[in-house]
């Protein structure tokens, strides 16, 4: 993927809310549109109630100007 695949964009944002609710995961990680690296998308709703999320990493981020 390049950083800016307008393919692999236009294929993610045809994936409707309801295709992700019959996944029944509890996230995706999905590649960042406009940078290098991934991004962590949490749909609470598809949590536990008493489900914990804890970061065990975590890189510091400075956004290009």
């Amino acid at each position: 993927m390049t950083q800016h695949d307008p393919d692999l964009l236009e294929r993610l944002k045809a994936l409707d809310r309801g295709a992700f609710e019959r996944l029944a995961c509890d996230g995706l990680i999905v590649p960042s549109a406009r940078y290098e690296g991934r991004n962590l998308i949490v749909f609470t709703e598809n949590l536990d109630k008493d489900c914990v999320v804890e970061a065990v990493e975590s890189v510091e981020f400075s956004w290009p100007d």
